[in-house]
């Protein structure tokens, strides 16, 4: 359970992250004062969350409602919208769950979330996500994608409490992740590396085997990028396509991990709403929201535990 906790704090802690890269992008968007005249005439509605095979929306992982606000003169507590209406749909079932507005003081967060915890979301279904926010409606949907099978892999385990070991120098000869997926179609795979060590027991890995300088770090600071987690948490993506047995490799994951010690792995197989807002420019615009911006996805995922040795 601790370790549900910690997971869940990272989870909201990054989606944070996201949300206030976003709010930069469109304060910047909603300015009026540039050298070149209007750029944009009104405001947005912002849309950010993420779903996922086999949850419910929960509060620690919600939907996210705001609006843009101005450079000059906004504040952040203007960005959040309390008072939408805010509902999900099953378009195949027509099946509907209103989603409730909280606040949670304590860990700076909020957001819009199932407080039934009855509407599960299932891979392969489309899902229509609906916020009305005075006189507008913005809505986004998503498709999600299938769930994947992580083959047998001695290093990695599924229990949080067991880490199996790795030799740094065998991960990618002896390690290697196959995944197994239901077709033979092009599939993105999310991939986070979170190392679980205290930030004063963490080793780094490459100025260890380099033996340059000092291989502890000299602060927690040095140990958590405040805008994207890194080093101690590193992600990627990727498109792949998998064999005529519906089977991928990850190669080259050694590089991945940054420090000895235990970590935790999440593989997530997201969807092309998500997938466009992480690689496009400007991907706020092309995360399937219509009538606002942001991003509305969904994804597959799986979580294992590792711990890397010399």
């Amino acid at each position: 359970m601790v370790e549900l906790r910690n997971m869940n704090y990272e989870l909201r802690r990054t989606i944070m992250k996201i949300l206030f890269s976003l709010i930069l992008c469109l304060s910047l968007l909603s300015c009026t004062d540039f050298t070149t005249g209007k750029r944009f005439e009104n405001d947005y509605i912002v849309i950010a969350g993420l779903i996922y095979d086999g949850e419910t929306i929960s509060k620690e992982n919600p939907i996210v409602i705001g609006r843009s606000i101005p450079v000059k003169g906004g504040n952040l507590s203007d960005f959040f919208i309390a008072d939408a209406t805010v509902f999900i749909e099953d378009i195949e079932t027509n099946e509907r769950q209103d989603l409730v507005f909280f606040v949670d003081l304590i860990e700076s967060f909020c957001g819009y979330y199932d407080a039934t915890e009855s509407f599960y979301i299932k891979s392969g279904k489309s899902y229509k996500l609906t916020a009305i926010v005075d006189a507008d409606t913005i809505w986004a949907v998503t498709t999600v994608p299938d769930s994947f099978e992580i083959l047998d892999n001695e290093g990695f385990s599924f229990d949080e409490n067991y880490f199996p070991e790795m030799r740094q120098m065998d991960i990618d000869e002896h390690y290697p992740l196959d995944i197994k997926v239901s077709k033979k179609e092009i599939v993105v795979i999310y991939k986070e590396y979170f190392c679980l060590e205290n930030w004063y027991e963490a080793e780094i890995i490459l100025a260890d085997i380099l033996g340059i300088g000092n291989s502890y770090l000299d602060s927690e600071d040095d140990y958590s990028n405040s805008m994207d987690g890194s080093p101690r948490r590193n992600t990627t993506y990727e498109n792949y396509l998998p064999n005529d047995e519906n089977v991928f490799r990850l190669r080259y994951i050694q590089p991945a991990f940054v420090f000895y010690g235990k970590h935790r792995v999440s593989l997530m197989s997201i969807d092309d709403n998500f997938y466009k807002y992480l690689y496009k420019s400007q991907g706020y615009f092309y995360g399937g929201v219509t009538g606002g911006i942001g991003y509305f996805g969904s994804a597959s995922r799986q979580t294992m535990y590792t711990k890397v040795t010399k």
